[in-house]
């Protein structure tokens, strides 16, 4: 229900390109944003679930859109550095001095 309707769109959504539906060029629609697109800007899948929310362990590929596709691998890229960083800190405990990653401050251990 939160896809657009076929007839709304007689050519990709995606910005900046102007491929036209036919028969030869079908619509897909993403799965995750419910928007229309041609197959070049709505090939990739991830893993949804029934709800169309991301479900990395439960869920079943899907064709998303390349908006979805980056936003998604892009706030995992977020999350994926923040846990490195939090890991650097936790094991430079043990050294005579740390830095805080977040900060780039470093900080003397008196032992």
């Amino acid at each position: 229900e939160h896809w657009m309707p076929d007839r709304e769109h007689i050519q990709c959504t995606f910005p900046k390109c102007s491929k036209k539906f036919s028969s030869f060029h079908r619509r897909h629609h993403c799965r995750l944003c419910g928007g229309i697109f041609c197959s070049g800007h709505c090939s990739k899948k991830l893993k949804l679930d029934i709800e169309a929310k991301v479900d990395e362990d439960n869920g079943f590929p899907h064709r998303v859109c390349d908006t979805c596709f980056e936003k998604y691998t892009d706030e995992q890229s977020d999350s994926e550095t923040e846990d490195i960083k939090r890991e650097h800190w936790v094991r430079d405990k043990d050294a005579s001095a740390c830095m805080d990653p977040t900060c780039g401050k470093l900080f003397h251990i008196k032992r």
